[in-house]
């Protein structure tokens, strides 16, 4: 019995056609530069010190994404890398966030936040799933096949 409940909470997500295209009809962000310096806003406020990340921005996408044990979620997403500071003033490492952005007002808030911590996972599962799709919509003209290449390739 688990062992189907786990297999069907990880299976390959198909949206339907209609899912789709409601999700290409939501608000983007006005520019790539707008939506990395949204997210490193948000990011910031929740780091020990805000005055020490250097962040690694991918590309926004408009994709569907799956949480393992949650609903689909359409929108607008953009992943990336942060390294910042602890408490004793070293650099951490670079830990994987995802950012979704608000359907009402993408150029001036986030819906949701994830930024992996200790176990290195949600984040980067996250976003592995939303750049690995058949069904990203870039924001703009952008190289789609060698920014995704990119990400895959960084979070493997």
């Amino acid at each position: 019995m688990f062992v189907c409940a786990f297999l069907a909470c990880c299976a390959t997500y198909k949206p339907s056609e209609a899912d789709l295209a409601a999700s290409r009809l939501l608000p983007a962000p006005e520019s790539q530069e707008t939506a990395e310096s949204l997210a490193e806003r948000s990011i910031k406020q929740r780091l020990i010190d805000p005055t020490s990340p250097i962040f690694d921005h991918y590309l926004v996408v408009n994709s569907i994404y799956k949480p393992p044990l949650g609903a689909p979620v359409a929108g607008w997403f953009m992943c990336g890398t942060v390294n910042s500071k602890n408490r004793f003033g070293g650099y951490v490492g670079r830990a994987t966030y995802l950012v979704r952005f608000s359907e009402s007002d993408p150029d001036n808030s986030i819906s949701s936040v994830l930024i992996d911590g200790r176990d290195k996972t949600a984040a980067a599962v996250g976003c592995r799933q939303i750049y690995d799709s058949e069904y990203l919509y870039p924001l703009a003209n952008h190289d789609l096949a060698e920014e995704v290449e990119k990400i895959i390739s960084k979070n493997e």
